[in-house]
């Protein structure tokens, strides 16, 4: 009985000492491939710079006028944007909200009229359904040729922007959701460093804790 008991305790050791290397080799692994920051909560670390915008007119629209085909969007339209407002550019469907923030942007060509921006004016423009993105690229290519961006730096940023699946930069724009489009889009704006934003249906595809920050920050 004593010989059997002995041998049934050993077998019982190896068996922990087989279970110990074997947790010391999945430590091990864990440890050669860290990630490098937990999934982030919210997008609390992303501010806006305050950069100075040298005039008390920031944009001048002089009798602008656009068509597409025999539609007409707006005729003769004059306004300005003045140092320090917030507008908000209401209508149904249709009446040219979009084609007026993609005008000032510089993304399309006027019919007639003029758009005339101050001296110090840098626009941020966040198009409604984030197609201003290279769809093609991925967000590491894209970063590094716009922000000069390197990996590491880039996941650091994507941390504050609270998108915790470092793995997306990898992949192409038109393969990730609209929302993971638009955050790496917000991103995009404030590296940027603007001093006048225009915004086209900013709070699409936004998660609440992203929409509260966001309000906060505008």
């Amino acid at each position: 009985n004593k010989l059997g008991y002995n041998q049934r305790g050993e077998g019982h050791q190896k068996s922990i000492q087989r279970s110990i290397e074997n947790l010391k080799s999945k430590i091990n692994e864990i440890e050669s491939t860290p990630l490098h920051h937990p999934k982030p909560k919210s997008i609390t670390g992303l501010h806006f710079l305050n950069v100075p915008l040298n005039s008390d007119v920031a944009l001048s629209f002089d009798g602008l006028s656009k068509s597409f085909g025999d539609k007409v969007i707006f005729s003769n339209y004059t306004n300005r944007l003045h140092k320090g407002e917030r507008v908000v550019i209401t209508g149904p469907n249709g009446s040219g909200k979009s084609t007026l923030l993609a005008l000032a942007a510089g993304c399309l060509p006027l019919d007639n009229g003029s758009i005339r921006k101050c001296g110090s004016v840098k626009i941020a423009y966040l198009d409604q359904e984030v197609k201003r993105l290279p769809m093609d690229k991925t967000p590491l290519e894209y970063f590094f040729s716009s922000f000069n961006l390197l990996e590491d730096d880039l996941v650091k940023e994507l941390y504050k922007a609270g998108l915790g699946n470092f793995d997306l930069i990898k992949c192409r724009f038109k393969n990730l959701s609209t929302g993971q489009r638009k955050r790496l889009m917000i991103l995009s704006l404030i590296l940027s460093k603007p001093n006048i934003l225009l915004l086209d249906e900013p709070t699409n595809h936004l998660d609440l804790e992203t929409l509260g920050w966001f309000q906060e920050h505008l």
